[in-house]
């Protein structure tokens, strides 16, 4: 896919300005569109379920997914299982998720591990694919099975070229090519840094989205608003929006708990805690306890106390003196006080 020319290709803004430009393909709501979508999450977390559920809706009739997020495209599927390559998961995934046959049909699967990487062919291979096949979705599971890896040198240029390669793809056939990788082990505070490798991929992607252990979807498309949805489990494994939480949060006023910071707040739960006592029940480095602690006061989701110790915020704990509440009586009623 990558190209080189000698010439610059000089469009005057104004041409740009008056140019009738198609409106942007929505595929989920308001949280995946055409595009290159990086799609993180911890291992195990479900991201394969959740992806599954988008293919099956995009490729049936379904006006919906996840109860409540309307599915705006339909068309044929590719799911590429280059990193669980079993029919039979599949299968069972697939008699759990849906009864709908003819969704099922408009679905194609390629379950193969020896398909190369990005590097060596696997692009241009991909490229003739959608092309015969028309496809207007398209899962990458996951990029790890198929990236060509870095050697330690050049890693930010290497995962940037990549990732460019698959959004160049994704833009030619103008669809919705949905990546599933990893996050980043540690204390990631922000979609990108939480995106596993370097700042290359989630540069080189159109849009973010990340799925947490505790259900959190968090979105940050190119042409939409970045937004944090809750989810949760059905039984049949895949994921439905919690109707009490439903809405768009902006990320920035609620900083997301990851599953570092539930660690530390489940301990701070039970009574306030000094820095080396997270430290020895999480077995962390001082400074680490330290600092991840730190930051969780700076935003807001844990207080020091006067002596040193941390607790959670606006939480009365089982040492702490009870607060009496001044209450106002209003006057009664004449015929009351009559």
């Amino acid at each position: 896919m990558e190209a080189t020319t000698n010439q610059l290709k000089i469009v005057n803004a104004y041409d740009i300005y008056v140019k009738d430009m198609p409106p942007t393909k929505w595929y989920i709501g308001e949280i995946l569109h055409e595009g290159a979508c990086l799609f993180t999450g911890d291992p195990k977390v479900g991201k394969s379920f959740f992806a599954l559920q988008i293919a099956i809706a995009v490729a049936g009739s379904a006006k919906t997914v996840c109860g409540e997020l309307q599915v705006g495209q339909h068309g044929r599927v590719l799911y590429l299982a280059f990193d669980d390559t079993s029919e039979k998961r599949i299968h069972k995934r697939l008699h759990a998720l849906t009864a709908d046959t003819e969704a099922v049909k408009n679905i194609d699967i390629v379950c193969q591990r020896d398909v190369g990487t990005l590097k060596d062919g696997l692009i241009e291979l991909l490229d003739e694919c959608i092309g015969r096949n028309k496809y207007a979705l398209v899962v990458l599971d996951t990029l790890g099975a198929v990236s060509a890896g870095t050697g330690n040198k050049n890693v930010y240029d290497a995962e940037y070229k990549e990732a460019v390669g698959l959004a160049a793809l994704a833009q030619k056939h103008g669809i919705c090519l949905l990546i599933i990788h990893h996050t980043n082990k540690g204390e990631g505070t922000n979609l990108v840094a939480r995106a596993g490798g370097s700042h290359g991929r989630t540069g080189g992607v159109d849009s973010l989205m990340e799925l947490s252990s505790m259900g959190q979807l968090e979105t940050a498309p190119r042409d939409g608003e970045r937004s944090r949805l809750y989810m949760a489990r059905s039984e049949n494994g895949g994921w439905k929006i919690n109707d009490w939480q439903m809405g768009l949060v902006p990320p920035l006023t609620e900083p997301a708990m990851n599953r570092e910071r539930k660690e530390v707040a489940d301990l701070l739960a039970t009574g306030p805690k000094f820095p080396h006592e997270i430290a020895m029940a999480l077995e962390l480095k001082p400074d680490t306890a330290r600092k991840r602690l730190e930051r969780m006061e700076l935003d807001g989701q844990a207080e020091q106390l006067d002596d040193g110790r941390y607790g959670l915020p606006d939480v009365i704990q089982e040492d702490d003196p009870p607060l009496v509440q001044a209450v106002q009586v209003s006057e009664p009623p004449a015929e009351v006080a009559a």
